[in-house]
């Protein structure tokens, strides 16, 4: 009875002396704070303006994966609400917190838009050098480098290109982490 007594005591003198064991994987605490004065974000909410670094993967179709961080390899970084990524995926974050991770699917219109027909045009192969050698699927290139295009249909004397975004028209899946959150 002492014996079971003794055990009782100990393990109320851990449990009450505020001794915690955090168990975050994969987790490194620099990314729980606020990089401006070290303030603790994970009760934050992400705003329009928030400066925030995820881990992501892309999906279209049959589940294949178009894009990730890993690609780059290193988490992805933007200001929430400036426009700089797709709406979808920036509207997706808000109202997120640090740590968290989910999926979101983003439809065409706030993705890379739905193809435009206008953006399919014949061009004649005399307007294009090296136009002998094109192919389907191949990817041609403004000699500005500022236009790019996927041939779709070589003809005798003429090239159907789509210059639409290769994505355009494309439902979208998401897998995103938000690894770090710097508050406007």
């Amino acid at each position: 009875m002492k014996n079971i007594l003794v055990v009782f005591l100990f393990v109320l003198i851990i449990l009450f002396s505020g001794c915690i064991y955090l168990n975050t994987p994969n987790t490194n605490i620099k990314n729980l704070q606020d990089i401006n004065g070290g303030k603790n974000v994970l009760s934050e909410i992400i705003e329009n303006g928030d400066t925030v670094k995820v881990e992501y993967k892309a999906f279209v179709d049959n589940d294949d994966m178009v894009d990730s961080s890993e690609t780059a390899g290193k988490p992805l970084e933007f200001k929430v609400g400036a426009g700089q990524m797709i709406k979808g995926f920036d509207s997706a974050v808000l109202g997120h917190r640090l740590g968290d991770e989910f999926e979101v699917t983003v439809s065409p219109d706030k993705a890379y838009g739905n193809k435009d027909p206008k953006l399919i045009m014949e061009i004649p192969k005399a307007n294009l050098q090296g136009a002998d050698q094109a192919q389907k699927g191949m990817t041609l290139l403004s000699s500005d480098k500022k236009l790019s295009g996927i041939v779709v249909e070589v003809k005798e004397s003429t090239i159907k290109v789509d210059f639409n975004h290769p994505l355009a028209g494309k439902t979208m899946k998401f897998w995103i982490k938000i690894v770090g959150l710097e508050k406007k």
